[in-house]
């Protein structure tokens, strides 16, 4: 999706936010973005796998693939119940630098891995770091349940200092690597955080994560499967998708029941963002192997 297009929709998605005659109704909007996108994005795994296992498009569900991402997901899964803290801290470090990575994949090289995986990394932690910054309250609402209010209150009076460095790191190393659109990349992360400021977290967090994320990542995927299937299109991503979309929204739905039913007293967006986890945490692991194949 072209860059003119994301501004101009994620526009349209704040106007309507602050058009809407009453917050709530903007749920209805949130969960319709993660539907047909946000979900989706990551619905073709098996696909991926099976371009850098086997050198081909095929829709194979194989046991080497499922074993690993089922058993990393019932893990994860056990992981959060035991260990809410350490979960959340493990998710957020590695989603910086998923983010990082799949909106900077096709963007520009780097001379090195290093520096590569650096400025994915550090992308990410100042766009989470910072959506944190701007709304502490509502940050701390959602993670009340999975956080002690020390360590909290210890992490909301490092976010200045955190936002500010990865910021400044990740901008110098823009202009380290001569990237033609330096100027444009800085003034996308500011749209990005005022698209933030001008609704909530929870909204703002899934317009980036639907329109520039999912979005992107679909984009990638699509170009690249193309190398291997040159009739591969977005039709054929959408039916590729669809199954494992409605399994995966099954598997939310039943991990949902079974938090509720240990009346862990925690809220629905917190439940929600645990279970989204849950089945991010493996698809991670197949984008990364994807992109450095």
């Amino acid at each position: 999706m072209k860059l003119t297009f994301k501004l101009i929709l994620s526009l349209l998605l704040v106007a309507t936010y602050n058009l809407l005659p009453d917050a709530k109704y903007a749920l209805g909007i949130e969960v319709l973005l993660i539907l047909l996108v946000g979900i989706p994005h990551g619905a073709t795994d098996h696909l991926l796998f099976n371009v850098f296992k086997y050198n081909k498009v095929n829709s194979k569900l194989s046991f080497s693939f499922l074993l690993p991402y089922l058993g990393v997901m019932v893990v994860y899964a056990i992981f959060w119940i035991l260990f809410p803290q350490l979960s959340l801290i493990i998710f957020l470090i590695i989603s910086a630098y998923h983010f990082g990575e799949t909106q900077w994949f096709k963007r520009f090289t780097f001379s090195s891995n290093n520096l590569r995986n650096t400025f994915y990394f550090l992308w990410g932690v100042s766009l989470i770091s910072s959506i944190f910054f701007i709304f502490p309250n509502q940050s701390f609402f959602y993670l009340k349940n999975l956080v002690t209010v020390d360590f909290f209150t210890s992490f909301q009076d490092k976010l200045p200092f955190i936002s500010g460095l990865s910021t400044a790191n990740w901008v110098a190393f823009l202009f380290y690597t001569k990237e033609r659109f330096s100027w444009v990349s800085i003034m996308e992360f500011g749209f990005l955080l005022l698209t933030v400021y001008f609704t909530d977290l929870l909204f703002g967090f899934v317009v980036f994560f639907t329109i520039w994320h999912s979005v992107d990542a679909i984009k990638n995927q699509i170009e690249t499967l193309r190398k291997f299937k040159p009739s591969f299109s977005l039709i054929h991503f959408i039916v590729e998708a669809l199954p494992f979309t409605f399994i995966s929204l099954f598997g939310i739905s039943f991990f949902l029941l079974i938090f509720f039913k240990l009346d862990l007293k925690i809220s629905y967006v917190t439940l929600f963002f645990i279970a989204i986890s849950v089945l991010t945490l493996p698809h991670m692991w197949i984008i990364e192997r994807f992109y450095r194949n």
